[in-house]
């Protein structure tokens, strides 16, 4: 029985191998979002999630602001859609909506990846011509994309037998077509040939056990693994020479002898690709310790450098002046009495003109530092809705300094008054630790502002909503709470 967490990865490859036609519903606890199949292939996706809008979308990549979106709802009816207004008032172009339509999809495709716990279930039917979009999208991509995002390390092994050979085929629906490996991934597909136990293949150390296991799970999901318990042989084609050398040989009915390989053959040609691999990974290391090395180097003479220039520069203790070489040979004469009292200047003290120093190192230029994002809160409006749900909605405006920009993920999380509390956005995610999983957060990016617009349903009468938002190294780079 496959695991509830990788289920819906394993039915999106099942209608993508059976050619399947329809609408695939997945629902939440506040959402539901349809993917559409022609032919196996995902044509379109829609979500009722206002944070999923085309409208919302295209003012966060900020292709529209926020009063040509009003505008542009006040001339929409039941017969025209929103991207076809945006670009009649000229607030979008034709190129710009295309993007926006299909980057919507995509969003709402991958979103399903990153949420437990949810329900399914695939309805069979034609579709209608003008019922929905058809993009271009590769469905195997979309499903190894998915894999590189779910399971753990413990799950993945449960699902995999770490002990199995596998081998990678081309045939198929797509004949190996379709699917944009990642270059790790590309290194080594070559080994996936039957000879080679996963066990054997994390030992190799080519990619991580993590990223491994995920990639031969999206693999398995695509039917392009062959699975045994024992090694298989290669399907490797023999040399050339090894052809010419037999094809003259035939039998007594005249029929031409198979050249017999040697039984090392196979073995060979792996410890070659191996060794190359090796050579590989030796020259990367090498590169890096070089590196390291003229690095040292380079600070050594720098710190040598500023060393020697502080130690020639001249003293200002110098050696003791003897009063005596400079009195007169003659007799003195005493100074005239005077009621003025001059008071002792110090000593000049004169450099000798034959020393040579060096002069100070000029000061080293400062690279000015990156202006930084400053985030304040405007424009909260809250209202109950008719349904029994509430509405929020504000903005974050960067007051920085021209050309700040920030970037992160952003957590709303609605209170009560006994102190129950429930995340909201993103919906349907209970809350353990946001700084330890802050990417599954809302993505952002503030340049001038962010329009947030969410609706939510909590089973407790809110009277705070905390908002939290992180960059994308995890610290926290903002956070309020909204009295209701």
């Amino acid at each position: 029985m496959e695991n509830k967490e990788l289920a819906l990865l394993g039915e999106i490859s099942r209608l993508y191998l059976e050619k399947a036609t329809g609408e695939l519903l997945v629902k939440g606890e506040a959402f539901e979002k349809k993917v559409y199949f022609e032919q196996g292939r995902i044509i379109f996706a829609v979500s009722n999630l206002p944070q999923d809008s085309l409208g919302n979308l295209l003012i966060e990549a900020e292709k529209i602001s926020p009063e040509q979106l009003i505008d542009a709802e006040k001339l929409m009816n039941a017969c025209t859609m929103l991207g076809t207004v945006l670009v009649y008032k000229g607030f979008l172009s034709p190129e710009d909506l295309y993007w926006g339509i299909k980057f919507q999809a995509t969003r709402i495709i991958y979103s399903l990846f990153q949420l437990e716990g949810l329900d399914y279930s695939f309805k069979q039917r034609e579709l209608e011509r003008d019922e929905v979009l058809r993009l271009n999208f590769q469905t195997p991509n979309i499903v190894m994309e998915g894999a590189r995002r779910m399971g753990s390390a413990i799950l993945l092994r449960q699902v995999l037998n770490l002990k199995s050979y596998i081998k990678f085929m081309m045939n198929g629906p797509d004949q190996g077509k379709g699917i944009d490996f990642l270059p790790k991934e590309k290194e080594i597909l070559p080994l996936l040939n039957g000879r080679y136990s996963i066990r054997k293949l994390i030992g190799l150390g080519l990619m991580e056990e993590l990223e491994l296991l995920r990639m031969l799970n999206g693999l398995q999901k695509l039917h392009k693994l062959i699975v045994s318990d024992d090694p298989m042989a290669a399907e490797t084609p023999p040399p050339v020479s090894a052809l010419a050398a037999v094809s003259s040989q035939r039998n007594s009915e005249g029929a031409a002898i198979e050249p017999a390989l040697p039984p090392d053959f196979f073995f060979r040609n792996e410890s070659s690709r191996i060794s190359a691999l090796d050579r590989q990974l030796s020259f990367r290391r090498n590169a890096k310790r070089g590196g390291i090395l003229a690095v040292c180097a380079v600070l050594a003479v720098i710190a040598a450098f500023y060393y020697r220039s502080t130690r020639s520069r001249p003293s200002v203790t110098g050696s003791p002046v003897s009063h005596a070489d400079h009195l007169p040979s003659g007799p003195v004469t005493p100074p005239a009495q005077s009621t003025t009292t001059v008071q002792p200047q110090p000593e000049e003290i004169k450099e000798d003109a034959s020393t040579t120093s060096t002069p100070p190192p000029p000061p080293q230029a400062t690279i000015p530092e990156a202006p930084g994002a400053v985030i304040q809160l405007q424009d909260v409006q809250f209202s109950a809705l008719a349904n029994g749900g509430y509405r929020i909605g504000f903005r974050l405006v960067n007051s920085g300094e021209l050309g700040s920009e920030l970037r992160g993920f952003l957590f709303l999380i609605a209170s009560s008054a006994d102190g129950s509390s429930k995340m909201i956005y993103p919906a349907d995610w209970v809350v353990s630790d946001m700084r330890l999983e802050f990417r599954r957060g809302i993505s952002f990016r503030i340049s001038r502002y962010k329009q947030v617009d969410t609706e939510f349903q909590v089973p407790f009468v809110p009277v705070l909503v905390k908002i939290h938002a992180f960059d994308r190294d995890g610290r926290e780079v903002f956070s309020s709470d909204l009295p209701l």
